[in-house]
């Protein structure tokens, strides 16, 4: 198990991102049948194919000595549970030493932030590795938004430079360590929340010497927000700043209902009275097209 991929770039066949690294565990007993059992089952969900899964169980007679305890785990689309997620902070609220992670893309929610800066501030040694080159240029200069207030709280921050590195590893305390597929990123509804990194990044990469016309935003791997709720949540708490944190937190929970609530309203009246019912102020602006637009089918003249 692991984040490998099939294709000729992702064993350095072909180079695409500078060279390809990627981490893999081989496991043997009876902890394989649990993988086989969680895809099967993801693999079920879309086709429908097998109902007997004991054809696919092998029987080895290995002779393993044990000396820890595995659990098998998938964050699947079904369940509106995040068990990577949950999983990771469970390893960085507990660990006391050190925690070391690896992972191709550092697009984390306020929890998440939250959790390693606190690891570090107790005292814990925290390092993350990121890619030395991008797979995907607009996610990786997300990724780097966030580097700055990480280093800033005491954690190291290390860029992978002969190429690309595509592995998800956390590893703490010599007794604790995951390898797997799931990625450090979040989903978002929250239209302030949207704006503020758009505008963050178009600050970062945009050559201000330049006249811009236009400019294209392109959303993926949208997902219902029912299939990215979180039934856990893990909060580090201190003697400090509790409430000024729990105050800051019922504060964005707020923001974000109201946002939902406003973005309802809007669809609702545009249904209801046609797209230009509600416009911006630079709709109206001599040269803007948004209202012509909006009377075209698909954006686009039919």
């Amino acid at each position: 198990t692991g984040g490998l991929n099939l294709s000729d770039e992702y064993i350095n066949k072909k180079i695409k991102y500078g060279y390809w690294k990627d981490n893999a565990i081989k496991l043997q007993g009876n902890s394989v049948w649990n993988l086989t059992i969680m895809f099967l089952s993801l693999w079920n969900s879309y086709k429908k194919e097998d109902k007997d899964y004991l054809k696919f169980k092998t029987t080895d007679n290995l002779k393993i000595k044990p000396n820890g305890y595995l659990s098998a785990y998938a964050s699947v689309p079904i369940n509106g549970v995040l068990e990577g997620e949950d999983v990771y902070l469970n390893i960085i609220n507990k660990a006391t030493k050190y925690v070391y992670i690896i992972t191709p893309y550092l697009i984390i929610d306020t929890d998440m932030i939250n959790s390693i800066i606190l690891a570090s501030k107790r005292g814990v040694d925290v390092r993350i590795v990121i890619p030395g080159i991008p797979d995907k240029k607009i996610v990786y200069e997300l990724t780097n938004s966030y580097v700055k207030n990480l280093v800033e709280a005491g954690i190291k921050v290390y860029t992978y430079t002969p190429g690309f590195i595509h592995s998800k590893i956390f590893v703490s305390d010599d007794n604790k360590s995951t390898v797997g597929t799931i990625n450090l990123d979040y989903y978002t509804f929250s239209s302030k929340i949207l704006s503020e990194k758009c505008i963050k990044l178009y600050d970062e990469i945009v050559n201000k010497n330049l006249l811009i016309r236009k400019i294209n935003i392109t959303v993926c791997n949208l997902k219902a927000e029912s299939k990215t709720k979180n039934d856990f949540v893990f909060e580090q708490l201190d003697l400090f700043n509790t409430i000024d944190k729990t105050l800051e937190k019922e504060e964005t929970k707020k923001h974000q209902e109201d946002d939902k609530k406003l973005q309802h309203a809007i669809i609702d009246i545009k249904n209801k009275f046609g797209k230009n019912s509600i416009l911006k102020g630079m709709n109206l602006e001599e040269g803007s097209t948004a209202i012509d637009r909006n009377r075209e089918v698909g954006g686009h003249k039919g």
